[in-house]
């Protein structure tokens, strides 16, 4: 019994060494080049707003203005965040 426990655990062994690993499918160029784009685009937003909200502390506002200002640098991320998602989709969807 023990001889044969081991010689199909050996067998197994070697079976699962014949598999071929597929983990990870491979991506295609364009969705990695989209994902580039969008690292870029996302690092450039974030310099853009850095350097309005540096402009804007400079002069004196209201609290309320200060609001509008945040939600408004607040939908541009969302925005920017929920195109990319959508051209990623639209690639993932054209791929298949």
């Amino acid at each position: 019994m023990r001889r044969f426990i081991i010689c199909m655990a050996t067998a197994a062994a070697l079976g699962l060494s014949l598999v071929p690993l597929v983990a990870f499918p491979h991506r295609s160029e364009a969705i990695r080049e989209t994902q580039k784009r969008h690292r870029k685009e996302n690092k450039v937003l974030k310099q853009q707003q850095r350097a309005m909200k540096n402009v804007m502390k400079q002069h004196a506002q209201t609290s309320d203005s200060n609001q509008r200002f945040k939600s408004n640098m607040k939908i541009q991320r969302q925005l920017a965040k929920g195109n990319q998602r959508q051209e990623t989709r639209r690639q993932k969807q054209q791929g298949k």
